[in-house]
């Protein structure tokens, strides 16, 4: 486990079952695990509900555990609700994380990494570079402080029903810490995500993939695909070179599917790079035969970036297009980009320019 400051294990960075164990260990009551992270996962307290209890419960925990949580040194909201957090963490690094509101409830955006060190040329946190992995509770810290959030500000619609691993980092490059992650979420006595609500995105990390399919519970999976062949999604995501999009593919292919499961495939739809007709024909024919559902993100620019977004009535006529090939197809909604909150526009710097930490 990560130490803190104090000398004391974060209480965030252990599963359910880890808890559990340690309350055994130590002579506690199975009610203690279940209590903290029902306070913690579930209502978001501040701090746990130490009446309910033991007086001796609560000198262990104390004794062993910190309960500290990323801090949010600056929060900005959008004109269409979305709420961009800067989160400050224990060492002065920051991360970003997004609230994006859909029918009165939320999908919650999360970093997994400070920084990345993928180098997708279409990414403002590429340009950053890797600073270091985020821990499990500095990722599942993300979420409990976005609830906190929410209940204070926006208590009658304060519902996040899906996480999605989409924020800065790649997270199949943090593998270990997202999977812990993961489990902490998924736990019943929590946040009590079902597996399908939540969704790791990756571009293409292979090293991740192969682990996948037997350590990752079973969330959904998203690929960052970009373009129907590796010349030009090698300039969109340079490790395409390493591990080239049939490779990927055929990884991918390899992973089990159950119930409610799916892979999503995401492009980025860039004008007069990747939009063409025959860009849209080309990904057709790459995906029919696969268990697919296809999201267009047109391009979001940010301050510096060298593409470009596709006119309105492109990107109809290339959904319309790929739509033929019968799988779903879906225009994701830009949402944030007033406050650099939307896909691709994350970085470790306030909308203002205000380093972090």
């Amino acid at each position: 486990m990560n130490r803190t400051a104090h000398g004391l294990d974060n209480f965030f960075q252990f599963t359910y079952e880890e808890l559990q164990l340690w309350g055994q260990s130590n002579h506690l009551s199975s009610f203690t695990a279940a209590q903290l992270f029902k306070d913690f996962y579930k209502h978001a307290l501040m701090a746990p509900r130490w009446q309910r209890i033991s007086i001796r419960a609560k000198q262990l925990l104390e004794q062993s555990f910190s309960f500290d949580l990323p801090g949010p040194a600056h929060v900005h909201q959008a004109s269409d609700n979305t709420v961009k957090f800067l989160f400050t963490l224990e060492d002065g690094q920051s991360v970003e994380a997004v609230l994006i509101p859909f029918n009165q409830k939320y999908t919650l955006c999360i970093s997994s990494q400070v920084g990345c060190a993928m180098g997708c040329t279409f990414c403002h946190t590429g340009t950053q570079g890797l600073i270091r992995n985020l821990r499990a509770s500095e990722i599942a810290g993300q979420y409990i402080r976005a609830k906190q959030w929410l209940i204070q500000h926006r208590k009658n619609n304060a519902g996040i029903t899906n996480v999605v691993f989409m924020g800065q980092g790649e997270p199949l490059h943090n593998f270990d810490e997202v999977k812990r992650a993961c489990h902490i979420l998924l736990a019943r006595r929590g946040a009590s995500l079902a597996e399908y609500k939540i969704t790791v995105s990756t571009c293409g990390y292979m090293p991740g993939l192969v682990r996948w399919q037997t350590e990752m519970p079973n969330v959904n999976i998203a690929l960052s695909l970009h373009a129907p062949d590796d010349i030009r999604r090698t300039q969109l995501i340079p490790i395409n070179r390493a591990y080239p999009l049939t490779e990927v593919l055929r990884e991918m292919d390899a992973i089990p599917l159950g119930k409610k499961r799916y892979i999503t495939f995401e492009y980025l739809l860039i004008d007069r790079f990747n939009d063409s007709d025959e860009d849209a024909l080309a990904i057709g024919e790459l995906l029919k035969s696969s268990p697919a559902i296809f999201n267009i993100i047109p391009f979001n620019p940010y301050p510096g970036a060298q593409y470009q977004r596709p006119s309105a009535d492109r990107t109809t006529r290339f959904a319309a297009i790929v739509s033929r090939f019968g799988f779903p197809v879906t225009v994701r909604a830009t949402k944030g980009t007033d406050i650099l909150a939307a896909c691709g526009q994350l970085k470790s710097i306030t909308t203002h320019g205000i380093e972090a930490g």
